[in-house]
């Protein structure tokens, strides 16, 4: 376990899920911000959790 890849994990985890909660009502058929933001959001998610499963299951 590198801790560096945990923490990234970590940090892309929370601010993904920040702002996935923050755009969740948004509309998105009439602004495109909020759209992307959302996309953004998901994908940061994403990647925290998929970091620290990497992170966890491979040792160093």
């Amino acid at each position: 376990m590198d801790w560096k890849l945990l923490l990234i994990g970590g940090v892309m985890l929370v601010a993904g899920g920040f702002l996935a909660w923050r755009f969740r009502k948004s509309s998105f058929g009439s602004q495109p911000g909020p759209g992307c933001a959302m996309a953004v959001a998901l994908l940061m998610l994403l990647t925290g959790i998929l970091t620290l499963c990497v992170g966890l299951f491979f040792r160093t």
